[in-house]
């Protein structure tokens, strides 16, 4: 625990046990999952499991077009999960969120993440649903304007969604532009919106993400409800020094890349990658994924 709260205070400022009261969050208690228990290591649940969920959903962070090991852990995650509890899953590929944010997409980025997404469902055993948000009408914005109007959603909580230290500054996007964005991000959590893209009436959704979407999923749930959610640690940098998403490039650890750097992964990423993402990382799946076999 030790080393995990320093790693958290290092990202936030804050210790588990702070974290989980100043965003009211349950430890959890109630439900084990077998494949991935030990090497997960959850932060916490919002909802127990007193009722199966339908469908799991979450999805990376495009880091920079950067195929990160912090990528294949969240996308593994979700697989992960989805064929524990045998139900089906979204994996949400945020490209038009990035775009809008000012940043370009390499020629063939998208491409070989929807490769990793496939091969990580391969090694796994399960077949999965890939969704780009570009791909989404947005034809529930309006009720998410709605909630902002009343008051369900605060303009600032939307602006500061994933600041976490006092300090911390959003970032330096047209205020309206950055509004946009997030709400995008809160719709793809909305049951209405899996039930679209599954045809599942009322879903059930179990949403696995790391602690930094905490916020967002929070909202979404304040809106429709029918929303339990299993965090987990952010991918750290090498060193332990930071998200590995927020790292710079030099701490960064690209999959296609890999050879010679794990070992400058710290404690808690050398963990994760032995127990989690060594056996799923096979020299085929990363074949595949860089040189497209």
């Amino acid at each position: 625990m030790n080393n995990i709260d320093t790693y958290l205070k290092t990202l936030y400022d804050l210790s588990l046990y702070e974290i989980r009261d100043k965003l009211n969050i349950s430890p959890i208690h109630k439900y084990k999952v077998p494949s991935i228990k030990g090497t997960l290591i959850p932060i916490g649940e919002i909802v127990n499991y007193d009722q199966k969920p339908d469908v799991i959903i979450g999805g990376p962070c495009i880091d920079h077009n950067i195929l990160t090991l912090e990528t294949a852990y969240d996308i593994s995650n979700i697989l992960l999960l989805s064929k524990d509890l045998n139900v089906p899953s979204i994996v949400y590929i945020s490209d038009i969120e990035y775009q809008l944010a000012g940043n370009k997409l390499r020629e063939g980025f998208i491409s070989r993440l929807k490769i990793l997404v496939e091969e990580l469902s391969k090694e796994i055993g399960i077949k999965t649903n890939i969704i780009l948000t570009s791909s989404l009408l947005p034809d529930q914005m309006d009720k998410l304007d709605a909630a902002l109007y009343e008051n369900k959603i605060d303009k600032q909580e939307l602006i500061r969604l994933y600041n976490f230290k006092e300090r911390e500054k959003p970032p330096k996007l047209n205020v309206s532009l950055l509004m946009l964005i997030r709400k995008i991000t809160i719709y793809t959590y909305l049951p209405s919106t899996v039930s679209k893209i599954l045809g599942i009436k009322d879903p059930k959704v179990l949403v696995t993400e790391n602690l930094q979407q905490i916020k967002a999923i929070k909202i979404a749930d304040r809106i429709e409800g029918n929303i339990d959610v299993l965090l987990t640690l952010p991918f750290p940098s090498t060193g332990d020094k930071n998200r590995m998403y927020r790292a710079t490039l030099n701490h960064k650890i690209n999959i296609c890349n890999i050879s010679g750097k794990i070992n400058k992964l710290g404690k808690i990423g050398t963990t994760l990658y032995e127990h989690h993402l060594k056996n799923l990382l096979t020299e085929e799946t990363i074949n595949m994924v860089c040189n497209g076999g």
